[in-house]
């Protein structure tokens, strides 16, 4: 198997096999982007993300990985907590619908990831001079 594809891969006569397999790679990476960006506020588990994606969890994992340069866990928690700062700029939303509206389950987990990742609470950041 390894030796076709090497043969596909190198050899001039195959060019258009070979693009056409580096653009299905490509076709998949920009659909896991488009379904991580339109997905990333529902309190969702990796599994069901690899699913959207028509992935197992392994494939989906790696194949974000790739895209990304980061574990998911990580780009949805930092995703979620940037997209809460921006809200509590623009809007008097209470904290707790804020931390609902981007994902988390549990208003005191997204105050302590908050605080972690901005170094203020949700409160005192909204307050606070830009």
């Amino acid at each position: 198997f390894e030796e076709l594809l090497l043969n596909i891969f190198t050899r001039p006569h195959h060019r258009a096999l070979a693009d056409y397999l580096a653009s299905l790679n490509d076709s998949r990476s920009t659909d896991l982007q488009h379904i991580m960006e339109a997905n990333y506020a529902f309190n969702l588990k990796l599994e069901e993300y690899a699913e959207l994606c028509g992935l197992s969890l392994s494939s989906f994992k790696r194949a974000f990985s790739t895209v990304y340069d980061m574990a998911p866990g990580k780009w949805l928690s930092e995703k979620r907590l940037d997209r809460a700062a921006r809200l509590l700029q623009v809007t008097d939303k209470h904290v707790n619908e804020v931390a609902y509206d981007v994902g988390f389950e549990e208003p005191s987990s997204f105050i302590r990831a908050f605080k972690q990742r901005f170094g203020t609470t949700p409160l005192r950041y909204r307050t606070s001079p830009v």
